[in-house]
């Protein structure tokens, strides 16, 4: 069994968020995250998905909060590990 690069690995995480229906995907960057920024960025090159940076991770959550209920679809949000997820929570609880 061989093993996949980070990349590769983030690659195949995009291709099942877009085989799953995501259209936009909320990106609040970090180093930690750059594999799945880079493969999602390659996908908007593409044309097969849409991003939308937010600096701020609580920005990033309430954005894609807005879009879900602009667009009546999911919308995707990556950011970097740690306490950065829970920055997520107060446009979680709105939803």
């Amino acid at each position: 069994m061989t093993s996949l690069n980070s990349l590769a690995a983030a690659r195949l995480a995009v291709d099942a968020l877009t085989d799953g229906g995501i259209q936009y995907v909320v990106v609040s960057p970090g180093s930690r995250s750059a594999p799945m920024a880079y493969a999602l960025a390659e996908a908007e090159a593409a044309g097969r998905v849409e991003l939308l940076v937010r600096i701020d991770e609580r920005s990033a959550g309430f954005t894609a909060l807005g879009l879900a209920l602009a667009t009546g679809a999911p919308a995707a949000v990556l950011t970097t590990s740690g306490t950065a997820v829970g920055n997520l929570m107060p446009a979680v609880m709105e939803a």
